[in-house]
């Protein structure tokens, strides 16, 4: 009867190798994090980084948001940076959680983000710049908000959209790579 069991397990475990290899194909790699829970206000990031110098200063313009930025963390108020991605893990090792927003371009939105662009003339440099912090973007070490194109239609709209995202990104629970 035991080896009947052994010869059933073995038939058993290479069946599931092969069926493993066949997903193995399908996997994507994960790492193991470990929530944060931050009491204080997160200073806020936004990707891709070109798009910084113009929306912090679209967004320190006086408006009713009920969100209130400053660089001050005693005062318990947001902090807007101009910072690149590979700044986010010298944050981390500091301990300081930011929110990361990145903001999608559509190829009909470009227009629109253009204005947030001073330093960029040409639309295919643009792209590039784009498509390599998105690439950065997943080898950070704590989970990202994503800004859809289709959640925004003007600036307003992509202000509004980044503050809302700012508030829920705030309350959540930051997920951090664990060393």
């Amino acid at each position: 009867a035991q080896q009947l069991l052994l010869v059933k397990l073995r038939k058993m475990a290479v069946a599931q190798k092969d069926f493993k290899k066949k997903q193995e194909e399908h996997l994507i790699p994960y790492s193991l994090v470990q929530p944060v829970k931050v009491g204080s206000k997160r200073p806020v990031i936004f990707s891709p980084s070109l798009l910084s110098r113009g929306l912090i200063e679209r967004m320190m313009q006086p408006v009713d948001s009920g969100l209130q930025y400053n660089t001050n963390s005693h005062l318990d108020k947001h902090c807007l940076l101009e910072l690149g991605l590979p700044c986010v893990e010298g944050l981390l090792r500091q301990g300081i959680y930011p929110i990361v927003i990145h903001i999608l371009p559509k190829s009909k939105k470009n227009k629109k983000l253009r204005k947030f662009f001073p330093r960029c003339e040409d639309e295919s440099v643009m792209e590039e710049m784009c498509q390599a912090e998105q690439l950065q973007l997943e080898t950070l070490p704590l989970l990202y908000c994503t800004l859809e194109p289709g959640t925004w239609s003007c600036t307003e709209d992509l202000l509004a959209a980044i503050r809302n995202a700012i508030s829920s990104q705030q309350m959540s629970v930051t997920w951090v790579e664990l060393d």
